[in-house]
């Protein structure tokens, strides 16, 4: 595909955001499928539960080494 004439489509809320996995520590390993209405969610009680706001310009880094995810 030449560059420019990609279509960008927006998430419905039912789109899976990430998949989030667990190493399998206390039994088989697993991943679940966090959807974008899932993200919303937990930022608007955030942002109630600690009466701060988020902005565009904040970020986070959640950070799980592959060392322990395939032990």
């Amino acid at each position: 595909m030449k560059e420019g004439n990609q279509k960008v489509t927006e998430p419905s809320p039912e789109d899976v955001y990430m998949l989030s996995y667990t190493s399998g520590t206390t039994g088989v390993p697993k991943g679940v499928q966090i959807s974008h209405t899932m993200m919303i969610n937990d930022a608007y009680a955030l942002n109630k539960r600690l009466n701060m706001s988020f902005t565009e310009k904040d970020s986070y880094i959640s950070y799980l080494p592959a060392a322990h995810l395939f032990e």
